[in-house]
């Protein structure tokens, strides 16, 4: 689910971005998450017989410590494509609005994925971690750096 909300936002901010940097990151998170959640499902329904991500309550309270969120509210606006994109669609600024979802995001899955590697049995899935954590930090220090150029431009 978290990645079905990134991608969500992704396919509805590509047609309104203008910044060339965040419509390159846009294509590549709906193709590399894509792929992702592809390889995600395999794994779920080897290992556990059913690729249907579970979110019952234990999985949501274990969610809810894994992840730095403030409340179970704020997990769900990261967890919810409807939510993401409509809250990028009511954003004045799409590329700002962009930038600061997917920073958001992206600081979630790396602290989910730091916890994966010290605590998931299949190596697959360590490995896994490992990589997103790789690649979205290296987005995470692009957005970071789009937002902190974006505040310090005046705007007229």
């Amino acid at each position: 689910p978290h990645h079905e909300a990134v991608i969500a936002l992704a396919e509805a901010a590509l047609p309104t971005l203008t910044d060339p940097v965040l419509i390159e990151m846009a294509e590549g998170i709906i193709a590399a998450q894509t792929s992702e959640n592809a390889q995600l499902l395999e794994w779920r329904l080897a290992w556990f017989g059913d690729a249907t991500p579970a979110m019952d309550d234990a999985t949501m309270g274990q969610m809810m410590e894994a992840m730095p969120v403030g409340s179970m509210d704020d997990m769900m606006m990261q967890m919810d494509p409807h939510m993401q994109v409509t809250t990028f669609c009511a954003a004045d600024d799409p590329d700002r609005a962009f930038a600061e979802q997917v920073l958001a995001h992206h600081l979630m899955a790396v602290h989910a994925s730091e916890i994966a590697v010290t605590e998931a049995e299949h190596p697959e899935l360590v490995a896994f971690a490992e990589q997103v954590i790789i690649d979205q930090q290296r987005e995470i220090d692009i957005l970071r750096a789009y937002l902190d150029g974006a505040e310090a431009t005046p705007t007229s």
